[in-house]
């Protein structure tokens, strides 16, 4: 199977996956929730793949100075380009769980299964149970994604298909996790004010309207250029008033 064209843009393993001492795993992704479910839809992909429960995933999403730049989230690339990219990813984190616990247990691997980050023996009589944690500490993780690992087969799929509770939805019913709420120090704000027209010009003496809105309360600057005028403040309050 091609390796989706996210992984080719960043092969290596730890630039999507980390393995925790707590046994949960960090899945990093350049896509971004915009409000339509994007990230519940990729966790599905990654609980899927790597098996593991949800309560074990954790995820970090855009911020690409320790993940994956995966430029924009828009149309259904999300799922198309970066889905692809996570199935392919866990898929081979879980391969090499495997083929991990069957080095140390002298197992082969075909008598192996994964399941809650956990790799234990398919026989009822071995009490083998290795985490993931316990796995990953012999594990190269800066080794390239390999295109040869197969995906989960449909029947075996646990949690593509079915309904998950949204993981952006409380903090939006509840009025956080905007982008409005950011607050960086230093920050700027600015609104232009528009003409009614292309054609309209601003009109009588530009430094004396400069002046007469430098006066308004909230406002900490005017920028003014040709007929581009704009208000600039320190809240963004301020300049809507």
């Amino acid at each position: 199977m091609a390796l989706s064209n996210s992984i080719v843009q960043h092969p290596r393993i730890d630039q999507w996956i980390k393995v925790f001492d707590d046994n949960t795993v960090q899945l990093q992704t350049g896509k971004v929730e915009l409000g339509q479910g994007i990230l519940t839809a990729l966790s599905q992909l990654a609980l899927e793949e790597l098996d593991i429960d949800p309560l074990q995933l954790r995820l970090v999403s855009g911020d690409t100075a320790q993940g994956p730049n995966e430029w924009y989230t828009a149309g259904s690339l999300s799922i198309e380009v970066g889905g692809m990219a996570i199935r392919q990813v866990c898929a081979h984190v879980r391969h090499l769980m495997l083929a991990e616990a069957a080095r140390i247990s002298g197992l082969p691997i075909e008598q192996l299964v994964t399941r809650s980050a956990h790799v234990l023996s398919k026989h009822p009589n071995h009490s083998l149970k290795l985490s993931y944690a316990q796995l990953a500490i012999n594990i190269d993780w800066q080794q390239t994604v390999s295109d040869e690992i197969p995906l989960k087969p449909v029947q075996d799929h646990l949690y593509i298909g079915q309904s998950m509770r949204r993981i952006d939805l409380p903090e939006r019913l509840a009025g956080r996790g905007f982008i409005h709420d950011l607050k960086f120090p230093n920050l700027w704000h600015a609104r232009v004010l528009r003409p009614n027209s292309q054609q309209a010009t601003l009109m009588g003496d530009i430094n004396a309207t400069v002046q007469s809105l430098s006066q308004l309360d909230g406002v900490d600057h005017v920028y003014a250029c040709g007929n581009f005028l704009a208000l600039l403040s320190n809240s963004e309050a301020a300049l809507i008033r």
